[in-house]
């Protein structure tokens, strides 16, 4: 009867071990529990000394670090004191540097650049003009140079020295070749071949504003051409109305050509020309430029009434 009352079917008996291992598994997890948490309370108490203990400790290493700068600041205040009371006290020397005298009419541009305010724009504009007008005779002409204030000028005036006797000598119009004209800034190697070739088409300038009528000078380029040039007491080669040939009249600038040649030639099968007021008059004579002709044309004798 026992044996019937304690026997236990497999389903029963699996869930009698279910049960055991259960309450097992219970019981091992409440004791884990409790041990884990005696062992951070533990821990968290540890740590709240070991925060106190550092907090309450004396702080050496700070302490001994603003010591030393205490003394490295106290030690700076004492140098400057010393320091401010020398300079008080103390005459103070300065080293007076003399500054370069630069003649202005033989320094090159760099060379200029050695002026105190003169940098490199300053000393090639300085050169171009100096080229322009032939060299510098006073300080004022200084301010025609771009960007040059009076403020400025002043500051340089210690500074350069101005020997008039550097000047360039002024090129002489009627004895210069195209090579040395073309030595003038405002003339180009083009443009002084033109005047050399104007000149000899005339026989000479006797007057500087004949440059005008050379189709590449303009009124500016004449202003700076001017600056350069003398006119030299060259002797003016004239046209010979008496005895020169149809060509030689003709080519002159100022007879215009063919047709006023003609009207010459034909007055002169009548005999010789004596004198400006009587060619003047010959019919069909019509100079553009009459008043300029007047200074090359000659009427010596004619040759054909020599003979005779």
């Amino acid at each position: 009867m026992l044996k019937e009352y304690f026997s236990l079917t497999n389903k029963e008996r699996n869930g009698l071990f279910t049960l055991v291992f259960l309450c097992v598994l219970i019981f091992a997890g409440i004791k884990i529990r409790q041990q884990t948490y005696i062992v951070e309370s533990i821990d968290l108490s540890a740590l709240q000394d070991s925060v106190m203990k550092y907090y309450n400790s004396p702080p050496i290493k700070t302490q001994k670090k603003q010591s030393y700068y205490k003394k490295e600041t106290v030690r700076n205040e004492h140098k400057n004191e010393n320091s401010r009371e020398t300079q008080t006290n103390a005459p103070v020397f300065k080293p007076s540097k003399a500054l370069p005298i630069i003649e202005i009419n033989a320094a090159s541009a760099k060379e200029l650049t050695k002026i105190k305010g003169i940098g490199e724009f300053y000393a090639k504009n300085i050169v171009k003009e100096r080229l322009r007008i032939g060299g510098f005779k006073k300080p004022e002409e200084l301010l025609n140079i771009y960007g040059m204030s009076e403020e400025k000028l002043c500051d340089i005036l210690p500074q350069i020295s101005i020997d008039s006797s550097l000047i360039m000598k002024k090129i002489p119009l009627n004895r210069a070749d195209s090579f040395l004209l073309a030595e003038i800034p405002a003339i180009d190697p083009y443009c002084a071949a033109k005047i050399v070739k104007y000149r000899h088409q005339l026989g000479g300038f006797y007057d500087t504003k004949q440059l005008l009528e050379i189709f590449s000078i303009d009124e500016e380029r004449y202003k700076d051409i001017l600056l350069r040039i003398e006119l030299d007491s060259i002797k003016i080669k004239k046209i010979d109305i008496n005895n020169d040939d149809f060509k030689t009249i003709m080519r002159h600038p100022y007879i215009d050509g063919y047709d006023n040649t003609k009207a010459i030639f034909r007055y002169l099968e009548y005999g010789p020309i004596s004198n400006w007021d009587e060619f003047i008059t010959i019919p069909y004579l019509r100079p553009q430029y009459p008043e300029r002709l007047m200074h090359y044309v000659k009427f010596e004798p004619s040759k054909e009434m020599e003979l005779y």
